[in-house]
């Protein structure tokens, strides 16, 4: 594992993934096509491979995908150019975030967050405050 400085943070990487660097990309229009998804991400950085999920009965997207890049470099190149401006796909601005994460980092990209600093910011439920 080595370090790379990503706006101004030293965050801690594996040089070679096994299977890539994976963002998943969230609030996705219903008729979104992988085509359009590869033409977003495509002016960024070169897409290695892409999933997204359909609905098996009306066929159209369920609102999120999979994107995966060769290089850590290329996935955080898409995070900074979306933190600086938002990417739009079929008129609906995305939320974009690595998939997969190890929790024990302590940087900006903790992947699964969405904002949220953290449940245990939040107070207890009724329940569990004995």
């Amino acid at each position: 594992m080595s370090d790379i400085r990503i706006a101004g943070a030293s965050v801690p990487f594996t040089k070679e993934a096994v299977e890539g660097y994976v963002l998943i990309v969230l609030n996705l229009h219903p008729e979104t096509t992988e085509d359009h998804l590869y033409d977003v991400f495509e002016e960024y950085a070169r897409v290695m491979n892409l999933h997204l999920n359909l609905d098996k009965l009306t066929g159209y997207a369920k609102g999120y995908a999979l994107v995966e890049f060769k290089s850590i470099e290329d996935a955080f190149e898409v995070l900074e150019t979306h933190k600086q401006k938002k990417i739009e796909v079929l008129g609906r601005t995305i939320d974009i975030d690595f998939a997969f994460v190890d929790k024990r980092l302590n940087n900006s990209y903790r992947g699964g967050s969405r904002g949220i600093e953290s449940s245990q910011d939040r107070d207890a439920s009724p329940t569990r405050r004995r």
